[in-house]
């Protein structure tokens, strides 16, 4: 609510080293592409556009440059808004999953009979066909992708693995007050366990799809 403040008192939400990687990496991508948009029409396109035409329509960007700065933290938010909150999605449910062996054993079939109806081809009705391992509660404007990412990811997993809590994870977790994303103090450790008959459930190409 008080950035000022924040910065005044000499804290930090990310680490140096995490700022240093992003700034590097993202400065390298704004100098491969001169600075200028290319046709590739991403955020980063978007981003230099608004650059070229110094564009900060908002009440809190009066004299503010767009520099490289405003730009990496720009793509840091969407980076970390579109992959953090679904890395942290994933892991929550694998953990809830290994501490439920019953609701693991319902899934587990859900992901099987999936893959049997669609030849063990991952394709986009898996957002429509997954109620019970989709029935958690979500409500922001990347949905539909947070969900693409989120089962896509659970069915590669389940399809070849059990989980169990690893030797001395407990069965509740602390979560980090000072972390700007939900994460548990000292992470969450599973033990994965290859199920029986597994590469039977090979992913295929779509286009090798037998129609239906």
């Amino acid at each position: 609510m008080w950035p000022d403040i924040f910065y005044a008192l000499g804290q930090k939400i990310f680490s140096k080293k995490l700022e240093a990687f992003f700034y590097n990496l993202l400065t390298g991508v704004f100098k491969g592409r001169q600075y200028k948009p290319t046709t590739k029409n991403d955020f980063v396109d978007l981003l230099l556009k608004l650059k070229e035409k110094q564009d900060l329509s908002a009440d809190s960007s009066d004299g503010l440059e767009f520099d490289d700065n405003v730009l990496v933290a720009q793509l840091f938010l969407f980076f970390v808004a579109g992959f953090d909150t679904s890395a942290v999605t994933s892991s929550f449910t694998l953990y809830e999953l290994a501490k439920n062996l019953q609701a693991q054993e319902k899934v587990l079939e859900e992901v099987d009979a999936y893959l049997r109806r669609h030849d063990n081809v991952l394709e986009y009705e898996c957002l429509t066909e997954m109620p019970y391992l989709e029935a958690w509660p979500r409500i922001c404007l990347g949905l539909r992708f947070a969900k693409m990412q989120v089962l896509s990811g659970l069915i590669t997993v389940l399809k070849k693995y059990r989980l169990e809590l690893a030797p001395g994870m407990k069965r509740e977790v602390k979560l980090e007050p000072k972390s700007f994303v939900t994460h548990p103090i000292g992470g969450i450790q599973l033990r994965f366990i290859e199920r029986e008959g597994w590469k039977d459930r090979m992913f295929r190409s779509s286009k090798s799809k037998v129609p239906s």
